[in-house]
């Protein structure tokens, strides 16, 4: 008598505690998983037709509002874009304090995804709150990165969300120096959380080893040291190339399921 093959199909219609919007279809067939198909049902947001035909300050203010958790990301983006097509320069201090507020995203975004997205997964709880009760030392470092990053963006950009004080050629108002230092106090005392708060996040569990061939793209800093804005791409197969020959090496596709687009390099 042959053995009959065990096939269980299952569907999950909302992926919980990512950031986006997503679908997963798996098959079980003899205890072997297979991804059937991956659903990221992102809205379009259409902002590159919304904005045709504004002027450079309104397309600016609209850029941002394709997310929230990295408004500063598209903010900057969008201001650097426009001062590049009318050839405005800015000034070193803009530079370093879009820098800062850049971060202050990144160190906001980051410490949400790990803490209290990722990590309830990785130790076997539904949600963060649940982990909490055991880890409450782990969440409240999460928190307090997270807070920082937060007020970093505040700070600069007026609000943490959509900042509209990051303007053309500059900002409408400067942080005082008051509250740089403030700010440079808070975030030497949290270097050390950051640290124990890695620290902790990485031994919980071996991370899995991928089999994918993947080729990396990052900026190289203007000064040199960690930065997250350049003019100068590289990539990890050692090539590199000027940011404003983009569409000469990168070429972007549209694919059935998602709305963002996808990339191919050279």
């Amino acid at each position: 008598m042959t053995r009959k093959k065990i096939i269980r199909p299952i569907n999950v219609d909302h992926v919980a505690r990512i950031e986006g919007k997503a679908g997963i279809d798996v098959t079980i067939e003899d205890g072997k998983v297979t991804v059937a198909e991956m659903n990221i049902f992102e809205g379009p947001r259409y902002f590159e037709a919304i904005t045709r035909g504004k002027s450079l300050e309104d397309a600016t203010a609209v850029f941002p509002r394709v997310c929230s958790f990295c408004a500063a990301a598209h903010k900057i983006t969008g201001l650097q874009a426009a001062e590049n097509a009318i050839g405005l320069e800015v000034s070193d201090q803009t530079r370093k304090i879009r820098e800062l507020l850049y971060i202050g995203d990144y160190i906001e975004s980051h410490s949400l995804h790990l803490f209290l997205l990722a990590l309830p997964d990785f130790l076997g709880y539904p949600d963060a709150f649940s982990m909490a009760e055991e880890y409450p030392k782990v969440l409240e470092a999460g928190m307090r990165l997270k807070d920082i990053g937060a007020d970093i963006q505040t700070v600069i950009g007026s609000r943490y969300i959509h900042q509209e004080n990051a303007l053309l050629g500059g900002f409408g108002k400067l942080p005082s120096k008051k509250q740089f230092a403030s700010l440079g106090r808070r975030l030497k005392y949290l270097r050390n959380t950051a640290e124990e708060a890695l620290e902790t996040l990485v031994s919980y569990r071996p991370w899995p080893e991928s089999e994918m061939s993947r080729l990396h793209l990052a900026l190289e800093p203007y000064d040199g040291t960690y930065s997250v804005m350049g003019n100068t791409v590289h990539a990890s197969d050692d090539t590199q190339f000027n940011a404003a020959a983009y569409r000469m090496r990168i070429d972007e596709f549209v694919v059935p399921h998602s709305f963002a687009k996808h990339c191919l390099y050279n």
